[in-house]
């Protein structure tokens, strides 16, 4: 039986992972084959795994060689509605397959080139599909992809491991529709790629979800495959912003001591555009001889906090550091802030 371990690795990795080991960032113009073995991850396309099943139409495997199925996994679909009737079963529209059963239906026409991929990968295979015979057209699926929630940002990020090669007429499309939208081109395929795609979105304004879908067509033509689909996006802008910070400090002991000293930090919320926020709560750490301290506060109707903390004896530096900011809805990330640490001495406490 054919088979390989859950998200295997290939000899294009050993490069990356040596790279990795001895500390060498690998840069994405470089293009390399493989990827470091601490950065390979599961996706959703290789929790099929247990599900794969045997040959129905090709020959050139073993009966019991588990590697394929035609069902998506969960939140992914394929729109079959457009492929003829018949063809090879295993290929009938976009399939998922492991390299070691798919490469083996049919050596020698390329699809040992597939090294981006890992473990179970999704293909479309027009010119193994054609190897039966079958009603009229051209092969024609898509696979569509979740609705991925959308968090206010102007723009995202889509990247997938592909290999698409040509061996006659047959396009290649990715799509990204917003909200249930009508489909929007995003990238087309006409000639041989095997790479790792990073493609840049702009987002609508006010849109909440994005769904996307590989189309691809042909006739005996070769095939498309695709794997590791990652969306992504930065953070959205900051509602809230903290607008000032200060702290006094105080010797708890004789000036000149190593004593404890008190800090009194007074902090100020508001919004994006300039209005103090009440009820914000707020959380900030303070770090002081290696122990880090969490304090609380809530903000008053001039968006006014207040934090109190005591540094121990003997230590004479401390750091104070705004790390939350919640209020309703409105986001906060930190971008705005117009200060956000503050870096305090033990005061000597001395007048004058």
């Amino acid at each position: 039986m054919i088979r390989s371990p859950p998200t295997a690795s290939l000899g294009t990795d050993i490069a990356p992972t040596v790279l990795r080991h001895e500390g060498v960032a690998t840069d994405p113009a470089w293009n390399l084959d493989g990827t470091s073995l601490a950065e390979l991850e599961p996706d959703a396309f290789d929790a099929l795994r247990p599900s794969l099943r045997a040959p129905v139409d090709e020959t050139k495997l073993p009966a019991d060689a588990k590697g394929w199925t035609n069902t998506a996994p969960e939140g992914w679909s394929i729109d079959n509605s457009k492929m003829p009737a018949g063809g090879v079963t295993e290929w009938r529209g976009w399939s998922f397959a492991t390299d070691e059963f798919w490469t083996n239906a049919e050596r020698g026409q390329g699809r040992e080139t597939n090294v981006r991929a890992r473990d179970v990968f999704a293909v479309a295979d027009s010119d193994e599909w054609d190897d039966k015979a079958h009603g009229a057209g051209q092969f024609d699926s898509t696979l569509v992809s979740p609705a991925y929630k959308l968090n206010g940002a102007a723009t995202a990020t889509v990247s997938y491991a592909t290999n698409y090669r040509v061996d006659g007429p047959q396009t290649g499309d990715v799509y990204v529709s917003y909200d249930g939208g009508t489909p929007q081109l995003v990238k087309s395929y006409r000639a041989d790629s095997n790479t790792v795609e990073r493609l840049e979105l702009a987002v609508p304004g006010g849109a909440k979800s994005a769904r996307l879908s590989f189309r691809y067509t042909g006739t005996n033509s070769a095939f498309w495959t695709v794997d590791r689909v990652a969306f992504g996006q930065p953070h959205p802008p900051s509602d809230l912003a903290v607008a000032s910070l200060e702290a006094d400090t105080v010797l708890l002991g004789r000036p000149g001591s190593e004593s404890a000293w008190k800090v009194t930090a007074n902090g100020v919320v508001r919004t994006a555009q300039g209005k103090p926020v009440k009820g914000a709560e707020v959380t900030a750490e303070l770090t002081a001889g290696g122990k880090v301290h969490r304090l609380t506060g809530t903000t008053k109707k001039d968006g006014s906090v207040r934090f109190k903390a005591t540094v121990g004896r003997g230590i004479a530096k401390a750091t104070l550091t705004v790390t939350d900011v919640r209020h309703q809805h409105l986001a906060y990330y930190g971008e705005l802030d117009a200060v956000r640490d503050l870096d305090l001495t033990r005061p000597t406490g001395h007048r004058g």
